[in-house]
């Protein structure tokens, strides 16, 4: 039981290590950060590591107007048709 949970706490270090300049994390290493991505990580490593909300790695998701990031999580404005 404790070397899965040591396993895991590699895993999640790992995970974070993998953090982007933006904040966020892409799909692949060759793609850019995407919400859905993000929220994946962040969701595995507050279970896998038990990340709380107060980790530095939701301070680094940034949300200037001029950020990727932001970008990312900018609600679209609905369209009525």
């Amino acid at each position: 039981m404790m070397a899965d949970k040591q396993r895991l706490q590699k895993m999640a270090r790992a995970l974070l290590a993998q953090q982007r300049k933006d904040g966020g994390w892409g799909q692949l290493p060759t793609l850019e950060s995407d919400a859905y991505a993000t929220g994946q990580a962040l969701v595995a490593l507050h279970q896998a590591g038990g990340l709380p909300i107060t980790h530095r790695a939701y301070q680094r998701l940034s949300y200037s107007p001029s950020s990727r990031c932001d970008e990312m999580f900018r609600p679209k404005s609905a369209h009525i048709f």
